[in-house]
């Protein structure tokens, strides 16, 4: 998995180790950039329903992976609209 984000193979949440499943902090029309971008990172099973099912913590983990893509690419807020497709801050 590429990620920007996460350089460990845990739960980005609590910190598991396993069963881990991938999530794309950018979802919908914005999943692929997530993909193309490295804007992934790892969730347990029970962390990745709860973040599905919890519109603040989805929230939480899109601000991150923006202020991280930011970073790392060193885009400007305009600059990640221009490749993602929109601003998530």
């Amino acid at each position: 998995m590429k990620s920007v984000i996460q350089n460990e193979r845990e739960c980005y949440i609590c910190g598991r180790t396993e069963p881990l499943q991938v999530h794309h902090c950018f979802e919908g029309a914005y999943r692929a950039k997530a993909e193309e971008y490295g804007g992934k990172l790892y969730l347990c099973c029970a962390c990745h329903i709860r973040a599905h099912e919890n519109e603040s913590m989805l929230q939480f983990l899109r601000e991150r992976a923006q202020k991280e893509l930011m970073n790392y690419y060193g885009w400007t807020e305009e600059e990640f609209r221009q490749h993602i497709g929109r601003s998530f801050l």
